[in-house]
């Protein structure tokens, strides 16, 4: 109770005083204000941008001339899905040899595109396809045998919605022949495999040919636990293999992180022959990124290196203005020191009336901004807590300053 009075009185005490030290508060919330606003802002473009220039990295050739139909190995891909990336496409090529339909013999042939996500393929597209219930275009990630077909296909070899189909999966060996070239089939399993899906296919030059897409998790898994004729694990490798960068200020260690799994950019040193399209090269698609975020980078760079300096001469201002305004003080506080009180309990109360003045100096200039330009509640908490943070340091060390006295010289002293 007594604190309290002690704290009243202070407030109450220089009425011009307490104005002033809460009109000086609010200037430097104001400048707190402007320097955090504007690191907020530059962060926003920043992330803007990265919406608006998403930065893809691909798996190519060494001499950068193909990024599809390649023969990517799983160290490669996985790599690449290692890095702090989003929206992972992937692609590759079975076939399906058909041994029933619902119970039926067949003997036709299925060219099947494996992939992760429809937008993998680009011949086809997800309003073209029809669901079987319960199923939607998630289903190439799912990790057991189904698959999409197409619609003439389907027709021709009496395949329907739900349709339970036998067949032989079989990889294409691809460890002496080129991707474009009649590899040997492998045979890697034979399960039932559930027909999910119907479409309509749009067919481009490159994807012509396919007749069915299937789940490349699922295809990955039965080929690795697979054997050929010799008792050797059969390879598994994608076709194609992409991915954005979740963070484009993040490149250097997106690329330094593919650099430790041996995958390199493509540059004229490396350059070798890739008749058999291997992909084992990195293309990051960065120039536009990089030509209109540089400034942003280093304006950000440079508000977040002066944050301690800008933070100190905040503390040292308020300090400063604490110390002058309460050295009136130091005879009462000389008087309550001589009478046995502790310097601490002394402190207390020139403290926490600072820092009530100082509150209320905080809380009328965000008021203000707030009213004039508007202001996140989730800044202007930042801003106070801030702040305060400061007002505390700068009072505190403002006290200790203050404190640095002899009673008795100071009781003693005449004026």
């Amino acid at each position: 109770m007594l604190l309290l009075l002690e704290i009243k009185r202070n407030l109450l005490r220089t009425p011009a005083r307490t104005l002033i030290t809460a009109c000086l508060a609010a200037l430097l919330v104001c400048s707190i204000a402007f320097y955090l606003r504007n690191i907020q802002v530059t962060q926003q473009a920043l992330d803007e941008l990265s919406v608006q220039m998403p930065v893809q990295a691909r798996i190519i050739t060494p001499d950068g001339s193909a990024h599809r139909n390649l023969r990517i190995s799983t160290e490669t891909f996985d790599a690449l899905a290692a890095q702090d990336v989003r929206d992972v496409l992937c692609t590759s090529a079975f076939s399906f040899s058909l041994q029933s339909v619902d119970g039926k013999p067949d003997g036709g042939a299925m060219h099947v595109h494996a992939a992760n996500a429809i937008s993998a393929m680009d011949s086809l597209e997800p309003e073209g396809f029809t669901y079987l219930d319960g199923w939607d275009e998630g289903f190439l990630l799912a990790d057991s045998p189904v698959c999409a077909v197409e619609s003439s296909f389907a027709k021709e070899h009496g395949i329907e919605l739900g349709s339970d189909i036998i067949a032989d999966v079989c990889v294409i060996s691809r460890e002496e022949s080129d991707v474009g070239e009649a590899g040997k089939l492998i045979e890697v399993a034979s399960p039932h495999i559930t027909v999910v899906a119907l479409y309509e296919a749009q067919y481009t030059k490159m994807q012509g040919g396919w007749n069915a897409c299937a789940p490349i998790g699922w295809l990955r898994s039965v080929t690795e636990a697979a054997t050929d004729s010799e008792g050797k694990p059969v390879k598994f490798y994608y076709d194609s293999a992409s991915a954005y960068i979740k963070s484009p200020r993040e490149l250097n260690k997106f690329k330094a992180g593919m650099n430790e799994r041996g995958i390199y950019e493509m540059s004229p040193i490396r350059r070798r022959d890739s008749s058999l399209l291997i992909g084992d090269t990195l293309s990051v698609d960065d120039e536009m990124y990089i030509k209109n975020s540089s400034e942003l980078i280093e304006n950000l760079a440079t508000y977040s290196s002066f944050q301690l300096p800008f933070f100190g001469v905040v503390v040292t201002i308020i300090a400063l203005i604490t110390f002058l305004s309460l050295r009136s003080y130091r005879r009462d506080i000389a008087i309550a020191s001589s009478l046995g009180r502790q310097k601490l309990l002394n402190a207390a109360a020139p403290f926490f009336s600072t820092l009530i003045v100082q509150a209320l100096g905080c809380f009328l200039a965000l008021s203000v901004i707030g009213l004039i330009v508007g202001m996140a509640p989730t800044l202007a908490g930042t801003i106070m807590c801030t702040f305060m943070l400061c007002a505390a340091t700068g009072t505190a060390l403002a006290l200790l300053f203050l404190f640095r006295f002899d009673t008795l010289a100071l009781l003693t002293k005449t004026d």
